[in-house]
């Protein structure tokens, strides 16, 4: 086998260490390889998929709504923030 070996620690006063530690326990190595790769994969292709869809939203809304003023309105009170621009920061 061509790999890299990682150690990972487990911090039991944390519940969230502990309850991963026993899920990896139910099984044998190749088991805890393969949840952990698929953990990190999953995670990187969550965060990819979310910035995916907020670009799109964003461009969407961008290219319809191009007129739109995204400065504080004139009656709006001092250090607040249009609407518009409060939603669009989301993305």
């Amino acid at each position: 086998m061509n790999g890299k070996r990682f150690s990972l620690r487990f911090n039991f006063d944390n519940t969230e260490d502990r309850r991963a530690w026993e899920y990896l326990e139910q099984g044998g190595a190749a088991v805890k390889n393969a949840a952990i790769i698929q953990a990190i994969n999953f995670k990187h292709d969550y965060a990819n998929l979310v910035n995916l869809i907020q670009k799109t939203i964003h461009d969407a809304l961008t290219a319809e709504l191009p007129n739109i003023r995204t400065e504080p309105a004139m009656n709006a009170e001092p250090g607040n923030e249009s609407i518009v621009e409060e939603f669009l920061a989301l993305f």
